[in-house]
Formats: C-alpha cells, structure tokens, sequence
C-alpha cells in the first residue's frame, strides 16, 4: 500500500500539470452531461489558462505548443461537426484541452476518446433497447457498401444499332405500306407495354403509379436518370455512368431502410435522404 501511495504521488509531481485540465475536462463533461451544453465562458477560461500556463512554463516556444495544441484540438473534430456528428461545444472542449496538452498528446486524447466512445455507444444503445435495431442497421450498411464497391467492370461492346428493337422486314413493310399499327400489334412488337380498355386507362395508370410511389423516391429519380442518360451509349460507358448515379442511392438512409424493413418483414418508411 505504501509503495502504491510512493508511485501516485511520485506520479504526481511528475504530472502536476494534468490535474488542471482534468478537473476542466471533468468539469465541462460534468455541464454537458446535464444541460447538454458546454458554457462558451467555460470554454474561453480553459484555453487561456492552458495557454498562460504553456507561456509561464516554458516560454514563447510553449506558448507556440500551446496554440498548436489548440489547432490540432479543432481540427480533428471540425470535420466531425460539418457531418453532424456531435456539436460544436466538443470541438472547443477538445480545442482548449489541447492548449494544455500541447500537439501530440493531443492527438493521443483524441485516440483515447475514440476508443472510449464506441463501448459507451454500444451501452447506451443497449440500454435504450435499440442495439439490435442499430446493428442490423449498420450491417446493412456495410452490406450495401461492399456491394456497390464490387460491381465487376464491364468490357466494353459495339454501341447499339439506332434501329435495334424492330425487325427489319416489318420496318419495310410499313414503309411500304403506310399502313396504321392497331395496338395489339404495338403491344405484340413491343412498342407500349400494356394494351387496355378506354375505359380502364386511368384505373391501371394510377394502379403503376402508386406502385412507384411506393418505392425509394431517390432509388426512382436514379433509375429514370440512368435510363435517360445511358440510352445509345456503349456498354463501358453507360456501366460507368449507372454506377456514378446509384452511387449517391446506396449511401442513402433509404437504402438501408428498404432490406432493413424486408427483415423484419414490414412496409419500409422511406424519407427521401
């Protein structure tokens, strides 16, 4: 016991300048625990002191360590905040720590929180009964990532004949003829897709119609900008502009909630992001 009191306290006069911040950290941990805020006045005492500190300890060269710690601070977490990852009382809670800690160490605290984070996620995640949920989620995404980043590249082909889906002999026939084409012979030649009643047109428009609403919004926008664009084009290079177009599709919300609603067999709920 006394040996383990001799190494704490041997620790602490090694380490004296930790304590400061810690209690800061604590302390802005403490405020963003309960009100879900961090104090900009708070904030502001914890950078200038880290840095009065750097400038009293060792001069002009630790107060250059000292603003390099407060950069390294904002800019490892800028980029978090701009994707909406966490908010901007982080980035200046990590910003003005680093003014203490100087540069590297850090980086080594971002580390630290990272690696600290993710089984606080999984807890929390747990205890709200949403674990199961957000990892199928996740898997899902992962899947459709993988998949995306595997479609096999296509070698390239001739590009399509300007008359490819009609016969020959029935092209010269009806320039020869002039004759009129009923819509059976439309339907048979492929021409429309469905032959109707008059009467029954609105009925089966509105019966496709609702079937595609019923489909990922950015999924649909996709397919029918694909469609458009790559008609006539030669294989290497429709393939090429289908994967440009899907790929913002796949990073969607929506294409992880359609195979995530088709497991746990419900109607998916897509929201268009």
């Amino acid at each position: 016991m006394e040996n383990l009191q001799a190494a704490a306290l041997s620790w602490l006069r090694v380490n004296s300048y930790l304590v400061p911040p810690l209690v800061l950290a604590c302390w802005m941990a403490w405020g963003d625990a309960r009100t879900r805020r961090i104090p900009n006045y708070l904030v502001l005492i914890a950078a200038l002191s880290g840095l009065g500190f750097q400038f009293g300890a060792h001069g002009w060269t630790g107060l250059g360590q000292g603003l390099l710690g407060l950069c390294t601070g904002f800019a490892l977490m800028i980029g978090f905040y701009l994707k909406g990852g966490m908010g901007a009382g982080d980035i200046k809670a990590l910003a003005a720590l680093g003014a203490w800690l100087g540069p590297l160490p850090t980086l080594y605290l971002f580390m630290y929180m990272g690696l600290a984070g993710i089984p606080l996620i999984i807890f929390f995640l747990w205890r709200r009964g949403q674990l199961a949920a957000k990892a199928r989620e996740w898997w899902t995404l992962v899947v459709n990532r993988l998949l995306l980043r595997s479609q096999p590249s296509s070698s390239p082909g001739p590009a399509p004949s300007k008359s490819e889906g009609l016969p020959y002999a029935v092209a010269m026939e009806w320039l020869l003829t002039g004759e009129l084409v009923d819509a059976d012979r439309a339907y048979q030649l492929g021409f429309v897709n469905r032959v109707v009643e008059a009467d029954d047109l609105m009925t089966e428009t509105m019966k496709i119609a609702e079937r595609i609403a019923a489909n990922g919004p950015i999924a649909v926008r996709a397919v029918k900008a694909s469609a458009k664009a790559c008609m006539g084009l030669p294989e290497r290079e429709g393939m090429a502009l289908e994967a440009s177009l899907s790929a913002p599709v796949f990073r969607s919300r929506d294409a992880v909630e359609g195979p995530l609603a088709f497991m746990e067999k419900r109607a998916p709920n897509y929201s268009g992001r």
